[in-house]
C-alpha cells in the first residue's frame, strides 16, 4: 500500500503543476491563440474556422483531463480541487467566437 502511495505521490505533484499552470494561463493562452490565428489567416472565413477548431479541441482535451482525474486512483488527488470549471473555460472561449 505504501508503494502505491509513493507511486501516486509523483503523479499528484505533476497534476498539481498542470492544473495550476492551466488555471494561471488559460485566458492568456486563448488570447495568444486568437492573436496568432488573426495574424496568420487574414481571410475571415478560414481564420474563424481554424480558431474555433483549435479552441474546441482545447475544451475537449481539458474535459478529458478532468474526466481522467475523476477516475480510479486519481479521485483522491488534491489537485482536483483546483481545477478550473469547464464552464468558465467555455465562457472565455465564447468571447473569441466572432473576432475576425
Amino acid at each position: 500500500s505504501s508503494g502505491i502511495n509513493a507511486e501516486y505521490g509523483g503523479v499528484d505533484i505533476v497534476c498539481s503543476e498542470l492544473v495550476r499552470g492551466f488555471a494561471q494561463d488559460y485566458k492568456r493562452s486563448i488570447d495568444s491563440i486568437n492573436s496568432v490565428v488573426m495574424k496568420c489567416f487574414t481571410n475571415f472565413k478560414n481564420g474563424t474556422v481554424i480558431l474555433q477548431s483549435a479552441l474546441t479541441k482545447m475544451i475537449q482535451y481539458y474535459n478529458r483531463f478532468q474526466k481522467i482525474l475523476g477516475q480510479g486512483p486519481f479521485k483522491t488527488l488534491s489537485c482536483r480541487a483546483e481545477l478550473v470549471n469547464i464552464h468558465h473555460v467555455m465562457v472565455e472561449v465564447k468571447k473569441y467566437k466572432n473576432q475576425f
